[in-house]
């Protein structure tokens, strides 16, 4: 058996073509290299290839108990698991976290989500004044856009984006407001439903045959659409009853713009949703998307495709990762979610990646729904080639 060289300490020794080893000694680690320390009198139980994979030295992180808790929709590094490649190779990075989570309830959540929504959109800047009557032709461009006192809209109003798909269309009327029978929304040169907003102080009705897009929230009131309302969007009211006779509705396709502060976040999943109030049709057409009740309201419904929500229901989301040098690992990543009041387990995150000197490797968590704390963790890498 070839003869080991030592560390700087002069104590511990590296291997460097060590073909056999007596297993039976003491491991540690000295300035942040792992060392194996053998009993050269004891018994032989195998062969240990230090040669190739196993050659390069070891780095290990302290561990840490120390309760770390992150709040809804926060995102944050898991104490304690940062490293920094001391060498450019091939590492092989685990972390092992222990957690438990605390549940969001949903209905809850979602109306302090719409009451934050509706300041968002208060807060925008006025691009101008609409007539408080949109008659049949009336083109609406980009924007941010206030109707003063109760309005209507009749025949065809278009939204034209003017080829940008991100465009943000924004409509605040201080009143009521009436989408008069056969009114239609059109949308031009890239404008897409998910990105249109009706804010409305009052309540909202729709006549029969109307044909809308967008986001339609109520501040004070629900909305009454008259038979055979078709709808690509959701309607939303802070409190009001939703009413909605022989409607159909979709949610709208594509993902809506950044280009204004406008998050719907858990309401991105909802068709209906009221913080006071009843929602009930129960000769209705069809339509996709949750359906809930701040106030536990009767929930009536024909042909929902969707989940009806109660003040029971809650949920908890949160993801794990690593990241070198800011970048996730594809292989390096988990989720977990579910409806359970509470939920506590582990999860062991292991992958092999290029490392560069000086990268940062880290491991992340982020809680979309609930909040979560972490318990026992700590992260090991170390370089195969």
């Amino acid at each position: 058996m070839s003869q080991p060289t030592y560390l700087d300490d002069g104590v511990h020794p590296r291997f460097s073509n060590l073909t056999e080893a007596r297993l039976k000694g003491t491991i540690g680690v000295s300035g942040g290299v792992l060392y194996v320390s053998l009993d050269s009198a004891a018994a032989s139980y195998g062969v240990i290839e230090a040669a190739g994979a196993f050659a390069p030295s070891v780095y290990v992180n302290d561990s840490s108990s120390t309760p770390q808790t992150l709040a809804l929709r926060a995102t944050a590094t898991v104490n304690n698991t940062t490293l920094t490649a001391p060498s450019t190779g091939i590492y092989r990075m685990e972390s092992t976290i222990e957690f438990a989570t605390t549940p969001t309830n949903i209905v809850a959540q979602a109306l302090l989500d719409l009451n934050a929504m509706v300041t968002q959109i208060q807060a925008l800047t006025s691009s101008g004044g609409l007539s408080s009557t949109i008659s049949n032709g009336q083109v609406i461009v980009p924007g941010v856009f206030d109707l003063t006192g109760a309005s209507t809209a009749s025949g065809t109003t278009t939204f034209d984006a003017a080829g940008d798909a991100d465009a943000i269309f924004v409509v605040r009327v201080s009143g009521t407001m009436t989408f008069n029978a056969g009114n239609t929304h059109a949308l031009a040169n890239g404008a897409q439903a998910c990105n249109i907003y009706w804010l409305l102080a009052g309540a909202a009705s729709a006549g029969g045959g109307a044909d809308l897009k967008g986001n339609i929230i109520c501040i004070a009131g629900g909305m009454a659409p008259g038979g055979g309302l078709d709808l690509e969007g959701r309607l939303l009211s802070t409190s009001g009853a939703l009413s909605l006779t022989g409607s159909t509705q979709v949610l709208p396709s594509g993902t809506p713009s950044t280009d204004l502060a406008i998050d719907l976040n858990l309401l991105a999943e909802f068709a209906y949703y009221t913080g006071v109030g009843t929602i009930a049709d129960s000769t209705q057409a069809g339509g996709a998307g949750s359906v809930g009740s701040g106030s536990g309201g009767t929930i009536t419904l024909g042909k929902q495709v969707g989940t009806i929500y109660t003040t029971t229901s809650v949920a908890m989301d949160v993801h794990f990762d690593v990241k070198v040098a800011g970048v996730t690992q594809p292989d390096c990543t988990r989720h977990f979610e579910g409806n359970l009041t509470t939920h506590g387990s582990s999860v062991i995150l292991m992958c092999v990646a290029s490392v560069n000197e000086g990268d940062t490797i880290l491991t992340s968590f982020e809680s979309t729904l609930g909040g979560v704390v972490i318990g026992n963790r700590g992260a090991l890498v170390w370089r195969l080639a």
